[in-house]
C-alpha cells in the first residue's frame, strides 16, 4: 500500500494513510482559514468608541502574591473612560489580601471568597463576580439605568497585561449589535526562558492564522485571559444554562473559556479575534508544570467534544462548520497522527526501514509538506500579519516550535486517562517572580 513501509504490516499501513489524509485534511483547513483571517483584516472595524461602554474588569486571583500589585497597577493606569475593576480573591492563604488591602484606587473593588464556596474552580470565581455585578456593582445610583448590552466584562488573569490603549481597538467591534465576544491576542512577556519563548510563538499562530480566520466568520474562541464579553451575551448563556443546571454564564469546565466561547456560538452571538491589541502573561519556563497544565487544557477540549452539535445548528456558513467541527476534534486527531507517528518509528527501527522515502525527493517532500506543511504556514502567516516583513522569522521559528509542538503530544494521552478515570481535579499554575 506504501511502497516504502513494505516491510510494515499491511493494517499498520492502513492506519498510516489515514493519518496522512488527516495530515491533508488540517493543511487545507489552515489555508482556508489563512484566506479567511485575510478577509478579516481587510474588514477590521475602526479604532475608537471606547466611551460609550462600561469597562468592567474581571481578576480572579488565588495565592497571586507574586504578581497582583503589578497587574492592578497596569489595570488602573488603562486609557479607559468608563471602568470598574473586581478582584476576586478566591481563598488566597497567601499574602494575596494582605497586597490588595495595600492599594487604594476608586475604580476598585476586592471580592473576598471563602472557603468552603471558594477555590472552586476559575468559572466560580467569575460566576461570583458576574452575580455580584448585577446584585450590587450595577444596582448603584449612578449604574442603575445603564443597559446590558454597553457593559462590557473584561476577563484579565492575575498575571495579565493589558496593553493600555487596548480598549480603542476592541471597542468597534461592539458596534456590530450581533458581536457578543472578543479576544485579544495573547503573548509571553518572559521570554528570556527557551520554553516560554516558544509558548509564545504558539499563541501567536493560534491568533495570527486559527483565530483571525474564524474571526471572518464570528466564530473566534475565548481565552482565558484576555477575553471582552458583552454583559447581554453572558446573561443570554446564564439564561440557557439555568435550563439544565445553574444560571450561570460559566459552566464547571477545565477549560472554562472555550466552553463559554462554544456557548456564544449556541447563543445565536458572533465572536471575533482583535489582532491589534493585546494581553501579556507569563509563559512556563518549567517543563513539568508545562505539560501539567497543558494537561489540563487538553482534558478540558476533551470535554468540550460533548458540545459537537452546536456548530452544526448554527446559523454560520459549511466552511465555518466543518473547520469548527475539526477544531473541536483536535484532541482525538492530534493523539491519533502522535500514536501513528511514533508507532511508525518503533516498527521501522524494529524492521531495519526506512520510515521516510529519502530514494524519492518528491515523494519525501510530499510526506514533509503533509506533516509540516500546517506548522510553516501558521508561522509564517501570523508573523507577516504582526510584523513587517516578518514571513523570515516566522521560517526561523517554523522547525523549533514543530518540535515543540511534538513534545505536547503525551498530553493528550494523560489527558483522555484523567477524563476516562473521572479526574476533574486541577492544579493552579503557579507564577515565577517578576524581573524588575
Amino acid at each position: 500500500m506504501i511502497p516504502w513501509l513494505a516491510g510494515l504490516p499491511a493494517g499498520i499501513q492502513a492506519l498510516l494513510v489515514i493519518a496522512l489524509l488527516l495530515c491533508v485534511a488540517q493543511l487545507l483547513v489552515a489555508i482556508v482559514l489563512a484566506i479567511s483571517g485575510g478577509q478579516a483584516l481587510v474588514h477590521q472595524p475602526p479604532i475608537g468608541g471606547e466611551e460609550h461602554y462600561l469597562w468592567v474588569f474581571l481578576v480572579p486571583a488565588l495565592n497571586e502574591e507574586v504578581t497582583i500589585a503589578d497587574t492592578v497597577a497596569r489595570l488602573t493606569a488603562l486609557s479607559v473612560t468608563h471602568r470598574l475593576f473586581l478582584i476576586i480573591d478566591d481563598g488566597s492563604s497567601d499574602g494575596t489580601a494582605s497586597v490588595l488591602a495595600s492599594v487604594a484606587h476608586p475604580d476598585l473593588r476586592v471580592l473576598r471568597r471563602q472557603l468552603p464556596q471558594a477555590q472552586q474552580g476559575k468559572g466560580a470565581a467569575l460566576n461570583h463576580a458576574w452575580q455580584t455585578l448585577h446584585t450590587q456593582l450595577l444596582a448603584e445610583p449612578d449604574l442603575a439605568q445603564l443597559p446590558a448590552h454597553r457593559v462590557l466584562v473584561t476577563v484579565v488573569d492575575a498575571d495579565g497585561r493589558l496593553d493600555p490603549d487596548f480598549a480603542q481597538s476592541v471597542a468597534g467591534h461592539f458596534a456590530d449589535a450581533e458581536v457578543g465576544g472578543v479576544q485579544l491576542r495573547v503573548r509571553i512577556y518572559n521570554t528570556w526562558h527557551l520554553l516560554a519563548r516558544l509558548q509564545d510563538v504558539e499563541f501567536r499562530v493560534y491568533s495570527g492564522l486559527y483565530q483571525l480566520g474564524r474571526s471572518h466568520w464570528g466564530t473566534a474562541g475565548m481565552g482565558g485571559n484576555g477575553q471582552v464579553n458583552r454583559l447581554s451575551a453572558l446573561d443570554d448563556i446564564a439564561e440557557a444554562n439555568g435550563l439544565s443546571g445553574a444560571a450561570v454564564p460559566w459552566r464547571d469546565r477545565l477549560t472554562e473559556d472555550q466552553d463559554l466561547g462554544i456557548s456564544l456560538l449556541a447563543a445565536g452571538w458572533q465572536s471575533r479575534q482583535e489582532i491589534r491589541a493585546a494581553v501579556h502573561q507569563q509563559g512556563l519556563g518549567n517543563p513539568r508544570r508545562l505539560l501539567r497544565q497543558r494537561t489540563r487544557w487538553a482534558q478540558g477540549c476533551i470535554q468540550a467534544m460533548r458540545r459537537i452539535r452546536v456548530p452544526l445548528r448554527a446559523s454560520i456558513p459549511l466552511a465555518a462548520k466543518v473547520e469548527y467541527v475539526q477544531w473541536l476534534m483536535q484532541p482525538l486527531i492530534q493523539f491519533y497522527v502522535g500514536v501513528m507517528l511514533f508507532l511508525t518509528l518503533g516498527l521501522a527501527v524494529w524492521s531495519r526501514i526506512d520510515p521516510l522515502p529519502m530514494a524519492q525527493p518528491l515523494l519525501l517532500a510530499l510526506v514533509l509538506v503533509l506533516s509540516l506543511g500546517g506548522t510553516w504556514l501558521g508561522c509564517v502567516v501570523s508573523w507577516t500579519r504582526n510584523e513587517r516583513h516578518g514571513w523570515w522569522r516566522g521560517l526561523l521559528w517554523a522547525m523549533p516550535y514543530a518540535g515543540y509542538s511534538w513534545f505536547l503530544t503525551p498530553v493528550y494521552l494523560r489527558a483522555m486517562v484523567r477524563e476516562l478515570r473521572g479526574s476533574t481535579g486541577w492544579a493552579k499554575t503557579e507564577r515565577e517572580p517578576l524581573r524588575r
